[in-house]
């Protein structure tokens, strides 16, 4: 945190410091982490039954696609998803833990009800049953989910101005919106 701290003032801060993390936090953190790795052993075992097929050969370009494919289909899943947790009977129910968390900051990336990450996690492995995508493309997709994760919820702009201009352009949600959503 020390050292992101003598990075921070060469970027546009989004979000003030936030205070130090509350006890639930840690929890609901640690509970996101251990659904996400208990998903992952079930994903694991999937593909040794065969039930969850990985291409192990693909071209560059193969990769490049499998990998678009896998962007373009969670991101719209995931928003689908996101929008269906503000509905009011859910929001109150579950996402709400989520936006406890007004000051954006990488720990709440993870910071949300247990049925939430489950249902993310699930999703995940679902749509990897539905295809056969490359190895490398499911490696590159979790790199870039869990990076643009943590650099929504940074609270600062990880990015040099260049790329945060081509974010824009596509409404790619940047971290100050993604502080204004949770406040």
């Amino acid at each position: 945190a020390l050292a992101a701290e003598r990075v921070v003032p060469m970027l546009f801060r989004a979000a003030p410091r936030a205070s130090s993390h509350s006890r639930l936090e840690w929890l609901l953190a640690f509970a996101t982490v251990s659904i996400n790795t208990i998903i992952s052993v079930a994903g694991w075992f999937l593909w040794k039954l065969g039930c969850l097929q990985l291409n192990q050969q693909a071209s560059v370009l193969v990769i490049l696609r499998d990998t678009l494919v896998l962007v373009l289909a969670m991101d719209l899943a995931l928003y689908v998803l996101h929008r269906g947790a503000h509905m009011k009977w859910f929001y109150s129910w579950a996402h709400y833990l989520h936006h406890e968390y007004r000051e954006v900051r990488m720990l709440t990336l993870f910071v949300m009800h247990p049925l939430e990450a489950l249902g993310f996690g699930s999703l995940w492995v679902l749509t990897l049953t539905l295809y056969d995508f490359s190895v490398e493309a499911v490696v590159i997709f979790l790199q870039l989910n869990l990076y643009f994760g943590l650099a929504a919820h940074c609270g600062f702009y990880p990015y040099p101005n260049w790329l945060n201009r081509v974010l824009s352009a596509f409404h790619i949600a940047l971290p100050e919106f993604h502080l204004q959503h949770h406040r």
